[in-house]
This record gives structure tokens, sequence and C-alpha cells, in this order.
């Protein structure tokens, strides 16, 4: 394949060598996928919402935040966020959750925790069951639960969410995070929680 290089003055020109050089202004419309190395250089805008896909391998250097939003489940006292990954080499800074659209349940406390596995306990210790909220029957939206007491007094979180110590160091390998909210009687009736997620990636530099 011969180097393409594509610009305002001259248009296409092909020579010898590889790849493709556009020089000016850019506008990529409808669905765009680029896959393997890409390098941009100057200023980057966008205009919309920009989606990082989390999976095994593909992760950002230095900080990530990742969402995964789950809606109840009929009869269950627990919403799971199912697994979160974080690669090897990580410092998981910050966990949280937040009622993306109100929680209602039959009266109960709620509690929050983060782990290794559905309902572990792993990344912030035994379960607290009112960290999220004392006895009521409902969350209303934005109402949020975190291990950062600051954002936790912030979100109107009951109690700031322990953190494990050294737990969320990751250096040894690569884990999943699961977090879980749970109603300490009865099930959740409606709403969706987001699970968030916020780690710095130290591996890839």
């Amino acid at each position: 394949m011969p180097k393409v290089v594509i610009s305002d003055d001259k248009g296409i020109v092909q020579s010898g060598g590889s790849g493709v050089t556009h020089k000016g202004a850019t506008t990529l419309s409808g669905t765009t996928t680029l896959s393997g190395t890409t390098t941009v250089s100057g200023n980057l805008t966008s205009t919309g919402i920009q989606k990082h896909t989390n999976a095994s391998g593909k992760y950002i250097n230095g900080y990530n935040a990742v969402v995964k939003s789950v809606a109840f489940t009929a009869s269950s006292a627990n919403i799971d966020s199912g697994a979160i990954y974080v690669p090897r080499h990580c410092q998981i800074t910050r966990l949280s959750v937040s009622a993306h659209t109100a929680l209602a349940f039959s009266t109960a406390t709620v509690g929050v925790s983060f782990g290794t596995s559905a309902g572990g306990t792993q990344f912030t210790g035994t379960l607290d069951v009112d960290s999220y909220i004392g006895s009521a029957t409902a969350i209303a939206i934005g109402v949020g639960n975190s291990t950062d007491s600051a954002l936790n007094t912030a979100v109107g979180g009951q109690a700031t969410i322990a953190q494990t110590a050294g737990a969320s160091d990751t250096n040894a390998a690569a884990v999943e995070v699961h977090g879980r909210v749970k109603a300490s009687t009865g099930a959740f009736t409606a709403g969706t929680v987001s699970f968030i997620v916020e780690f710095i990636y130290l591996g890839g530099n």
C-alpha cells in the first residue's frame, strides 16, 4: 500500500511508503472505527459523548472512571453491578454509587459493598447495612454513597463506605470489581443504580 497524503492544496497524493496523512480540517460523520495505534496531534474537540468500552485490556494511561448503570430486579433485595474490569498495575482511588433513577423498596435500610465477586466485600470490608440510607422506603434520584468522605457528604450518603487498606492496589494481578446495593429486608420495586469505579492505571507508560 502506498503512502497517501490528503491536503487542501494538493488533494490526494500517493508516494512510496505506507500510511495515510490528512492535513487540514477533518470531519468524520456517522459511526467511525479506528483500530490499531492512532495518534492525534493538536487539539481534539468532541461535541458528543465519548464512550470508553471497559473490557479486559482496554484502559487509558492515568485516570480512569468506569460507570455502569443497572436496573433493579423484581423480588430481589440486591442490585449488582456485574464485573467492572481493573487491570494489573492500578490504584483504585474511589468506589461510589448514585441513584440514576429513584429507588423504591419496602421499609429497609440500604448498604453498599464492593468486592471481587457478586456480594463480595474485599474492597470495602463488612457491609455497613445503612451506609446509603437509614430506615426508609425510597432513595431520591442523584443521592449517592461513596468511599470518599467529601463526595459522600456532597451526594447525601448516610455514612462513608469504608475502603479496606491495601485492597485497592492491583500491582500483583488484574481484578474484577463488583458492586452491590443491598436492602436489609424486602425487595427493590423501582430504580436504577450507577456504579462508579475510579482508578489510576500505572502500567501503560
